[in-house]
């Protein structure tokens, strides 16, 4: 994982720091000053002898800025060392990672530094990385950032007149065993830090009139969302709010909506949506089919020839060329629904192969010209006549969506030639985010040039008569997301004083409970403060957990149940103690089969063992955190140990249940017996964990 990071964490600062370039500045004096500021802040250790730089340019609203980019390496332990400077001596981004065998580097289990240390460690590291600035950075606690495998991870932001400064940001991480910054990311144009036009707080409107019009003129809306589980091919529909993020806020001073301004870093000139190869082609024919080829055989009777395809790409209008290629595909999320996918000479259309539509299309052409009289108006109505001849049923199921307004794309200007006019399906009066329509207009000729449409034929909508108010889900958002006073840009050198969410972006509400869930529509878990546990015999250890990124799987709890409950006395499912004994990487697991999977590939649990819903018992408990700790080996060499519990725990389980009891994990009740077929419950599974974790 760490291999895998490091090289992430190298494309995203080539990336970042624009493309190699600026020969003057390249000398060995600019060299010398970057190595000096780098080496102002962080360590390089004796044995990362392997040294290489590069200097590169990036471009941001005009302004172009020059970088150093440093790396050492220990070419005999994989060791590396990756810092960029900026040319007032600023350390932008970091990443360090040390491959020595040394106990502390590797290590899981509970952490040896403090959060409240490595917040400290963290914040000192700013100091010295943005000079004179850095010591105006706080922390943000309430970010999605918490514990992600050995590391803290911490986002700050600059506050001025004790106001965050959204504009300027940095995230820190600090290994939890070492202490040590591993990672370190400075978000923010460089010639912002000289900006000085903070307009100050005196005069602004009150916190009700700003939260007020956020819900009017802005919006919490009510939208559905679709999470598609690839492992199980089931498709889940849910209604949500979600923090809008669509460039507004509220002016602090006038109480009205101000559009925000977007930084602009000269990213290349985006072609128009084209058609979408929807899954993999059908397999070739063989003596024996599975259940499930079997089905996708049946499921092609029945469809148009490819001739028909082509006749009805065709009889849009368009220009293709020689058709070049053809493929039949079928839908990621609707497997019987089948495409032909065609390549043409000049471009590329999709069809449905059961229904004869045409799904999408791009032709191609110069993406990158400009002017263009037509205005988005009458592109829109273009758009609109396009999309009744080529989709007429789905037509009265759609609302157009102004997302250039929604969400501004910086780098089309003004003068860019083609209209891009998008379109929301709609179901109960709401929007269903999963299903979009497209057309690009030629500003010139009034031309569609692309058309893309993803659309569910098989979707239920759950009913939302008794969803949450907006007021309600802006109260509890703002419990989360902390709206108030924020400087943001609203021009690339104008600072303005806005009320917005402090913590913004990415904050989804159950429609029906007003509790936050993720984006599958489970239940949130990160940061939650348990409201249960006060008082109970395990709270210490409960909370010591939570702090090193342990956290019950909400996912697993009864429907309904609210995410800041732990429900001590309710017994564990299998799946509930796996997942909360591997906390910490649940992000990389959110498939319950691809979470097994590694847990099969690890050894800690055998394929025949895999019983999700089925309540834990205590033998088995013992069974698996005895692999986790690595000890498997020892333990099935049953006719080695004595039993010391007054009970015998059943024949296989011995070794475990010893091992388990020698490193106080289990300890059995107070009648000194094992009890390995009963089950536990949610604060002995936390008991359990945590003494496995302290080993």
């Amino acid at each position: 994982m760490k291999k895998i990071l490091s090289v992430l964490l190298v494309m995203t600062l080539v990336l970042m720091t624009g493309v190699p370039a600026f020969g003057a500045e390249a000398d060995s004096l600019g060299l010398e000053k970057a190595i000096t500021a780098a080496k102002n802040v962080v360590t390089v250790p004796d044995s990362f002898t392997n040294f290489n730089y590069s200097t590169s340019q990036n471009t941001v609203n005009g302004t172009t800025y020059t970088y150093w980019n440093l790396t050492w390496n220990d070419v005999s332990s994989g060791g590396s060392m990756y810092v960029t400077i900026d040319e007032n001596g600023n350390l932008t981004n970091y990443h360090y990672y040390n491959n020595m065998n040394e106990p502390d580097r590797n290590q899981q289990g509970l952490s040896k530094i403090t959060k409240a240390q490595a917040v400290k460690t963290a914040a000192d590291f700013l100091v010295k990385a943005v000079p004179g600035y850095g010591n105006r950075m706080k922390q943000i606690v309430n970010q999605e950032l918490g514990v992600y495998g050995t590391e803290y991870q911490f986002y700050f932001k600059m506050f001025v007149n004790d106001i965050p400064v959204d504009f300027i940001n940095a995230t820190v991480s600090v290994n939890r065993y070492t202490g040590e910054i591993s990672n370190y990311y400075f978000n923010g144009v460089i010639g912002d830090l000289n900006l000085t036009s903070y307009p100050a707080p005196a005069g602004v409107v009150g916190f009700d009139t700003a939260g007020k019009a956020y819900i009017s003129e802005i919006g919490m809306d009510l939208k559905y969302y679709s999470y598609y589980d690839y492992m199980k091919k089931t498709l889940k529909v849910f209604s949500a709010y979600e923090t809008t993020v669509n460039g507004k806020a509220i002016d602090a001073k006038t109480g009205k909506v101000v559009d925000l301004f977007l930084d602009d870093y000269g990213y290349p000139m985006a072609g128009g949506a084209g058609g979408k190869d929807e899954g993999k082609s059908a397999e070739p024919p063989v003596p024996e089919f599975t259940e499930e080829e079997q089905a996708a055989i049946e499921n092609t009777n029945g469809l148009i020839e490819k001739s028909a395809a082509e006749a009805v790409a065709r009889g849009i209008g368009m220009n293709f060329g020689e058709l070049k290629t053809i493929s039949l595909s079928n839908s990621y999320v609707e497997k019987e629904k089948y495409f032909w996918n065609m390549e043409f000479e000049l471009g590329y259309a999709s069809v449905n192969a059961a229904t004869s539509e045409l799904t999408g299309f791009s032709l191609n052409i110069d993406y990158t010209n400009k002017g263009g009289s037509i205005t988005q108006e009458r592109a829109k109505v273009l758009a609109e006549e396009f999309m009744k001849k080529v989709a007429p049923d789905k037509f009265s199921q759609i609302k157009y969506v102004d997302i250039n307004s929604l969400n501004p794309i910086p780098y089309l200007e003004a003068d860019y030639g083609y209209h891009n006019v998008n379109f929301v399906r709609q179901a109960n009066g709401i929007d269903f985010t999963s299903n979009t329509m497209n057309v690009t207009i030629d500003k010139t000729t009034g031309k569609v040039v692309s058309y893309y449409s993803e659309w569910y034929d098989k979707v239920t909508f759950p009913s939302i008569e008794k969803v949450i108010t907006k007021e309600a889900a802006f109260a509890k958002t703002d419990s989360i997301g902390d709206y108030g006073l924020i400087y943001k840009k609203t021009g690339a050198a104008q600072i303005s004083l806005v009320y917005d969410f402090i913590n913004s972006g990415g904050i989804l509400l159950d429609g029906l409970t007003g509790e936050r869930i993720n984006w599958d529509g489970t239940p949130y878990t990160s940061g939650i403060v348990y409201t249960d546990i006060k008082g109970n015999w395990a709270e210490k250890m409960i909370l010591e957990l939570q702090e090193n990124g342990y956290y019950l799987p909400a996912a697993t709890q009864t429907a309904g149940v609210s995410g800041d409950k732990f429900n001590p006395k309710s017994t564990t499912t299998q799946i509930e103690f796996l997942r909360y004994l591997y906390a910490p990487v649940q992000s990389q697991y959110m498939e319950d089969d691809v979470f097994y999977n590694m847990l099969i590939t690890s050894g800690i649990v055998k394929k025949a063992e895999v019983n999700a819903t089925q309540n834990i018992s205590r033998q088995d408990v013992a069974k698996f955190v005895t692999r986790y700790l690595g000890y498997e080996k020892l333990a099935v060499k049953t006719n080695v140990f004595k039993s010391v519990f007054n009970d015998t725990p059943q024949t296989g389980y011995q070794g475990y249940a010893a091992i388990c009891y020698a490193f106080d994990i289990i300890k059995g009740d107070t009648k000194g017996n094992f009890n390995g077929s009963k089950t536990i419950t949610h604060t002995e599974s936390a008991k359990v964990i945590y003494m496995t974790l302290k080993i």
